[in-house]
């Protein structure tokens, strides 16, 4: 009897020292999971930004693209009125003092 009561006795220490072990690892594997969370969501964080900011210097080159060629465009308009003011001059001076002395 003494025997039955002391294999139950060690197999009653053997299972809390298999208890106590496996809260360790519990333990130990909820540490590994929150760091290892707070690194997901930092590499995700980090690659968010980079998209952010890849995105932002397309905009950025597109748009001054697009303003270059307005620009050219503006220039292109400016030059044609410029020339044709200088080929109209003495026509338009000329009509408007004929108008204005009928």
């Amino acid at each position: 009897m003494d025997n039955i009561l002391k294999t139950i006795l060690d197999m009653d220490k053997k299972a809390q020292l298999k208890m106590k072990e496996a809260e360790e690892y519990r333990k130990k594997a909820m540490s590994e999971l929150d760091s290892r969370k707070e690194k997901i969501i930092e590499e995700e964080t980090e690659r968010a930004r980079k998209l952010v900011d890849d995105n932002n210097e397309k905009r950025k080159k597109n748009g001054d693209k697009y303003l270059n060629s307005v620009k050219a465009d503006n220039e292109k308009i400016i030059d044609k009125m410029n020339k044709t003011c200088d080929e109209n001059f003495e026509k338009w001076v000329e009509d408007i003092v004929a108008n204005v002395t009928k």
